[in-house]
């Protein structure tokens, strides 16, 4: 290939993965890269998962952590990266399938009698087949480290991991129906039935696909009611337990 061809592929490459999933994207070439001779110099990274209850806050929580993190150089040796909505497009190019199954893999789309079907009928991957790629990535992120995943079963996929800390966010139905109409721009009734059915749907999908209650407090080392710690505190607060948790892996001391 020449120097002119690869220069293309690599601008296209670019505005491809533009905006956070291209962050994500060299965060996640960078951390394989060096993944191998981390392992041999006995490196620790860690993974926190965040589950949620739908307008309990999540992106700005994650934005307050990421801003600690950053701030107060938690296990700085690597970036650290937030995989949300973006872990979808991190699943489709891990594992070459094609764009368009995207909406397939939502965590809003649970039936597994659909996914049967789907089967039976065409050559596209099944829904099961899907969560199970999910899953890989999930864990390879988990391992990988200095990563941070929302939602999609995070804490049941990495239970067995000792990198990892879980956590739920959680807040007042009411709490919850303010932020969505904020964010959508939509009035009461809708903004309500639209946290009903995400958090439903999510709920299902663990329930579908794991066998597992998401809402159960066992599966969480840490539960934050955002009705009554901000934001901003909430994120400070998983950050400073991420200090504490893994103290013994932090080559400097704490502040």
């Amino acid at each position: 290939m020449n120097e002119k061809t690869t220069q293309s592929k690599t601008e296209t490459d670019k505005i491809l993965f533009s905006g956070k999933l291209y962050k994500a994207h060299l965060y996640i070439e960078s951390r394989y890269k060096d993944l191998q001779r981390e392992r041999e110099q006995n490196s620790f990274h860690p993974c926190i998962t965040i589950s949620r209850e739908a307008g309990a806050g999540v992106n700005s929580v994650c934005e307050h952590l990421l801003k600690y993190i950053e701030e107060n150089k938690i296990f700085p040796s690597q970036q650290w990266a937030a995989f949300d909505h973006n872990l979808i497009e991190e699943v489709l190019r891990h594992h070459h399938l094609p764009q368009r199954l995207a909406e397939l893999m939502s965590e809003d789309r649970y039936s597994h009698i659909k996914s049967f079907i789907i089967e039976l009928l065409s050559k596209q991957p099944t829904k099961w087949s899907l969560v199970h790629k999910t899953s890989e990535t999930i864990l390879q992120l988990a391992e990988v480290g200095n990563s941070i995943i929302v939602g999609r079963g995070g804490s049941i996929i990495t239970a067995n991991l000792d990198n990892t800390l879980h956590i739920r966010l959680i807040a007042n139905l009411n709490d919850r129906i303010r932020r969505i109409q904020n964010i959508l721009d939509v009035p009461r009734d809708k903004a309500e039935n639209y946290i009903m059915k995400k958090d439903s749907d999510r709920n299902q999908y663990i329930k579908t696909y794991f066998n597992k209650d998401i809402t159960d407090p066992h599966y969480y080392h840490l539960i934050i009611n955002t009705s009554i710690v901000p934001n901003k505190t909430a994120g400070e607060m998983i950050g400073h337990l991420i200090e504490v948790y893994f103290k013994k892996y932090i080559t400097q001391p704490l502040k």
